[in-house]
């Protein structure tokens, strides 16, 4: 794999290390053509020449020739013996700067001719002659041929030798003197190559525009495929520069959540490499919330792993309130299962109190998930307004491992009011298992005798997903609450949201009085909420008329905001004065206001109001002008 390597960009050490390359090349070539200038080149010596290597076997220059257009053949027969002669020289970098030199001059067809030549292994190069002289060659044609010298690289990967190396410096070059048309030709290559000329595009790239990362993907005018391709297989644990890929895929990938997954990877290996501070070169750089939540949330959640202190004050001081609620519940979780007594303690730094109280909860039920008895044994060390919460976390955990255990510290708990806690949570999580064993639990336990009418309800409500008529059935035998309404009437409730045809058919046996009139406004609350207006609007006939005025009101709202066009339109055919008031009344206050609704079609609810409800409304009843 190609690695990211930004190069240094300091001026002066670049105009050096220019002069200095300068300097020697002009040297050397002056050294290689005198050289050159005799008649029998291969056998001139150069001082670094080693006397013991193999001498090279001459060539037959008509063999080697034999194909070269005639308006090159001098100059590839020169070339040829030229390269011939590079074999004495051992040191690379006087190869290499001959070969610059040599090539310099020659046409574009002689360049493809050599290139041609280059792969005939009649023609007896080392193999490191031969390497170098392609890549001159190839970085020659480039220059003015760049698709040519692309596709012969192409042509001739098949052996897999040096492609990913020759792409990279190939479309580096070619983004030099032409980015676009180097991002375009690089949107077109094999998926399993594309990446590669991205890295070489985006080197050339940032070492001009170093300091300006952020217009980068505007500047390669990059689509989602093509950005997509590169992120599907970038290594990003070995990527050396993050950033680079950051800034250069942000503002085209951070609208689409399908991309988190991979930025959140590039984020890590960013922390990893550059630390904490990338945070906010992080968070200044995604506008768009859901992601920035998303990336936020993962990556502070990764750092609390080895930083959780940090973490979690980055997110107290540094996060805007809503990005503070969406994250610090995802860090204090991840601190909680490392050192639960100190994230707990932490929580105390953090605002608006809200939050704070529910970072709590999150605290304590992480802890008392791992540590149950530890949380039991500490109540006292739990604010009040959380010490419920500590409670019922850890007698569920408990019960869910064994409701034999937890059932022993329901009865050890000396508070009156943990206890009861614990028992609730106790019945609700064992009846789910086993609600035999919980219903006898409550029927014969002495100790509960005081809260068993409640544990009933927990028992009934535990049982509606599994039983749902003999949740009702259960519900029945218990005694009225305070305020009359028996408890059926919320079992029938909770049964209207998932099967409303079965709550149809328990309403008549639900006790009479406020306990129906609750029961059938959840059930035809259900109904309009499914579409069945008009099922709602006559199952309401079936209560006593001293409870239609409060039925109709309570669905009229439902519906009108539903569906206000067909509440409308039913109107002259609701089943009773009450159902037509109520209906009117709750379409006027929708309509008030809005201009957009016509003042005749305000003035038609007039004559559905019972007198009651249009006083009530006073001045603001419809009324036609004067």
């Amino acid at each position: 794999m190609i690695r990211i390597k930004i190069l240094p960009s300091t001026k002066a050490l670049v105009l050096i290390i220019t002069g200095v390359i300068v300097g020697v090349v002009a040297t050397l070539t002056v050294w290689i053509l005198a050289n050159l200038s005799s008649s029998n080149p291969v056998q001139h010596q150069s001082d670094n020449y080693n006397e013991s290597s193999p001498s090279i076997p001459p060539h037959s220059d008509d063999t080697l020739v034999s194909k070269v257009n005639t308006n090159s053949t001098d100059q590839i027969k020169s070339a040829v013996r030229q390269i011939d002669a590079l074999e004495q020289l051992q040191n690379h970098f006087e190869r290499r700067a001959t070969l610059y030199t040599l090539v310099a001059p020659l046409s574009d067809e002689s360049i493809a001719e050599l290139l041609t030549r280059s792969e005939d292994q009649q023609w007896n190069l080392s193999s490191k002659i031969r390497a170098d002289l392609q890549r001159v060659l190839l970085e020659r044609l480039s220059s003015s041929k760049p698709i040519d010298a692309i596709q012969y690289v192409l042509d001739h990967s098949q052996d897999g030798s040096g492609i990913g190396a020759m792409l990279f410096w190939l479309f580096k070059d070619w983004a030099n003197s032409n980015l676009a048309a180097a991002v375009e030709n690089a949107k077109k290559l094999p998926t399993a190559i594309r990446k590669i000329a991205f890295e070489g595009i985006l080197q050339a790239y940032t070492q001009e525009t170093n300091e300006h990362h952020p217009q980068i993907s505007n500047d390669f005018n990059l689509d989602k495929h093509f950005v997509k391709s590169l992120l599907d297989v970038l290594d990003f644990e070995n990527l050396t520069d993050p950033d680079l890929v950051w800034f250069a895929v942000i503002d085209i990938v951070e609208q689409d959540l399908s991309f988190a997954p991979q930025l959140e990877g590039l984020a890590k290996q960013w922390y990893l490499s550059s630390g904490f501070d990338v945070l906010e070169g992080i968070r200044t750089s995604v506008s768009h919330y859901e992601m920035k939540v998303t990336l936020f949330s993962n990556l502070l959640r990764y750092i609390t792993k080895s930083e959780p202190a940090r973490a979690f004050d980055y997110i107290a001081t540094q996060l805007e309130l809503g990005l503070r609620w969406d994250t610090a519940p995802h860090v204090i979780s991840e601190w909680a299962t490392q050192d639960p007594s100190t994230a707990h303690d932490a929580v105390s730094n953090i605002d608006p109190i809200a939050l704070r109280e529910f970072l709590r909860k999150t605290v304590i039920e992480t802890w008392a998930l791992k540590h149950p008895e530890y949380v039991l044994q500490n109540l006292s060390n739990f604010h009040q307004e959380t010490r419920t919460h500590a409670v019922t976390s850890a007698i569920e955990s408990l019960t869910s491992e064994s409701p034999d255990v937890a059932v022993s510290w329901v009865l050890q708990l000396e508070d009156d009011i943990d206890q009861f806690d614990a028992a609730r949570a106790l019945v609700s999580v064992w009846s789910q298992h086993d609600l035999n064993a919980a219903l006898n639990w409550v029927q014969s336990e002495s100790a509960i005798a005081e809260f068993r009418h409640f544990l009933y309800q927990t028992l009934a409500i535990s049982m509606v997903s599994t039983d749902p008529s003999g949740a009702f059935e259960l519900a029945l035998t218990l005694r009225l609450a305070n305020g009359g309404v028996g408890f059926e009437a919320e079992i029938v409730s909770q049964i209207a949201t998932e099967d409303v045809e079965l709550a149809l058919t328990l309403l008549p046996k639900v006790r009479n009085g406020k306990s129906k009139g609750f029961a059938y406004e959840q059930v035809g609350d259900a109904l309009v909420r499914s579409g069945e207006f008009k099922k709602a609007a006559n199952l309401g006939t079936q209560l006593d008329e001293s409870y239609h005025s409060s039925y109709y009101q309570y669905i009229s709202y439902i519906w009108v905001n539903m569906d206000p066009d067909k509440l409308y339109a039913m109107l002259p055919d609701l089943p009773n004065a009450e159902a037509r008031s109520k209906a009117a009344y709750a379409l006027f206050v929708l309509y008030d206001g809005n201009d957009s609704i016509p003042q005749k079609k305000v003035e038609s609810l007039d004559q559905y109001l019972t007198e009651i409800d249009r006083e009530t409304l006073g001045p603001l009843a419809p009324t036609k002008d004067p």
